[in-house]
C-alpha cells in the first residue's frame, strides 16, 4: 500500500485518523501546516500528515532511516562517554 496524506484542522486529529485507518504502528512521512484561503476569511487552518503502514515503505527509505537512526544512536553514546 502506498502512503497517504490525512487532513485536519489539528495535528492531534490528523495523527488520529491516520491511527484509525492504518493502525497505531503506521509511520509518519511528514507533516505540515496548509495554507488558508486568501478569499476566504473564515476558513481554518489545516494540518496535512503524510503517513504509511508499517512494512510498506521500499527497501531504500528503510535503509536511509536506519542509517539515520545508527548515526543519532552513535552521537548520543559519544555525548555520554564524554560527560
Amino acid at each position: 500500500m502506498k502512503s497517504k496524506i490525512f487532513e485536519a484542522e489539528t495535528i492531534q486529529m490528523a495523527i488520529a485518523h491516520v491511527k484509525d485507518e492504518m493502525g497505531p504502528d503506521a509511520m509518519i512521512l511528514s507533516t505540515h501546516r496548509l495554507p488558508s484561503n486568501p478569499r476566504d476569511p473564515y476558513s481554518k487552518k489545516k494540518f496535512a500528515v503524510e503517513a504509511a503502514p508499517k512494512g510498506s515503505l521500499p527497501e531504500q527509505i528503510r535503509k536511509k532511516i536506519s542509517t539515520m537512526e545508527l548515526m543519532r544512536l552513535l552521537i548520543l553514546l559519544k555525548m555520554n562517554s564524554q560527560g
